[in-house]
């Protein structure tokens, strides 16, 4: 997934710049760009998991550089976020810019589940903080029944990127030579709550066939190798892809839906 960067605001500027005073358009700007940053994070973030556990899976040395560099981009993009007012009060700041600063260290000392869980929770702090500024640009553009439909295409999403999370640790229990039920019945969740999404976002309809066939095949050949697990776990990666740019359509297409009419007879 491409970072958003400035392209998520400038889509939308013309359109508020007509439509929304000053002030308030101001104030939506703050709380979009806010959004850009922590969805620009999230896709770091994401970027690191995958990195780090190339390294701890694979011990790939190569890397490492990698590593290094995208900690120095991250350590530069925490400190503009933990200084954007917007997101959230002083204490959520800081809390934040702990959790994203302890990614970037000692990811070597971690387990393969204890990093897949490490990154996993601050993904989802981030999703809380980017679900905050949304609610209250739609309180500010007075366009607060908006917030139902939001609230259950944000919740399906979440529920997803939590199955998600259960299907990899069980994908990583494979080396503990656990019963092949728990991966089987981890991917039957998983796939119920890619429906769901489906279900609440219709432009977004989930495949996956490939997936489905992968865990078919080592439930019937109970396969315990390290390059099976691989192939498992870049599946499990194209998922969360497709479920990340699922959220940033919904924010795209709420923010829209607020801006759209607001303040019109200005």
């Amino acid at each position: 997934m491409e970072m958003i960067g400035n392209n998520f605001i400038l889509g939308l500027v013309g359109e508020v710049s007509t439509l929304v005073s000053k002030g308030s358009r101001r104030s939506l700007l703050k709380h979009q760009a806010s959004v850009t940053k922590l969805l620009d994070m999230i896709d770091m973030v994401r970027q690191h998991r995958s990195l780090t556990h190339q390294f701890l899976f694979n011990h790939q040395q190569e890397v490492v550089e990698k590593i290094a560099a995208l900690d120095e981009e991250m350590k530069k993009a925490i400190t503009k976020l933990a200084s954007d007012r917007y997101v959230g009060n002083s204490i959520e700041r800081i809390a934040l810019k702990n959790k994203l600063t302890q990614l970037t260290s000692s990811y070597k000392n971690r387990s393969i589940s204890n990093n897949l869980v490490a990154h996993g929770k601050v993904i989802r702090q981030l999703i809380f903080q980017i679900d905050s500024q949304i609610l209250i640009s739609l309180d500010k553009a007075d366009k607060l029944e908006l917030a139902g439909e939001y609230n259950d295409q944000w919740q399906a999403v979440m529920s997803g990127i939590e199955a998600l999370t259960q299907y990899r640790l069980s994908i990583m229990a494979m080396n503990m030579n656990l019963k092949p039920a728990l991966l089987a019945k981890q991917a039957n969740v998983l796939y119920s709550k890619l429906v769901k999404v489906s279900d609440v976002y219709s432009d977004y309809h989930p495949d996956l066939n490939e997936c489905m066939t992968q865990l078919e095949r080592y439930l019937t050949e109970h396969k315990h190798t390290e390059e099976y697990q691989a192939k498992l776990f870049d599946l499990s990666s194209e998922i969360s892809a497709a479920l990340v740019d699922v959220y940033e359509a919904i924010i795209e297409k709420t923010f829209a839906k607020a801006i759209s009419g607001v303040y019109s007879a200005e």
